[in-house]
């Protein structure tokens, strides 16, 4: 996971801690050294294995750099479409969150 990913999932676990309310279902990631691992409280799943386990999900595909390909991994994997979100840039995390700039 990359410093854009996070940021996005720091920003989101402050959203959830604001209403009381568990918003991640779960991490995804495609390397084998971060899949088994711990970031922010949440084991980090396989793609197949978190697609499988939350197919009705949300899913926010955060990567600056091939968020296509990843996407085209999820759809792959069952996920439609409507389902994906990708954000590719801090300033769609601001706007999202509502945050002053941040440099990352």
């Amino acid at each position: 996971m990359g410093n854009l990913g996070r940021f996005f999932t720091e920003n989101l676990i402050d959203v959830q801690k604001s209403f009381d309310k568990n918003v991640i279902d779960a991490v995804c990631d495609n390397s084998d050294a971060l899949i088994g691992t711990e970031m922010y409280g949440k084991t980090i799943h396989s793609v197949e294995t978190t697609t499988n386990s939350f197919p009705k999900s949300m899913y926010f595909v955060v990567n600056k750099r091939e968020p296509e390909e990843m996407k085209k991994q999820l759809v792959c994997a069952g996920i439609s479409e409507g389902q994906i979100y990708i954000i590719n840039s801090k300033d769609q995390i601001s706007e999202m969150f509502d945050l002053e700039m941040v440099a990352i």
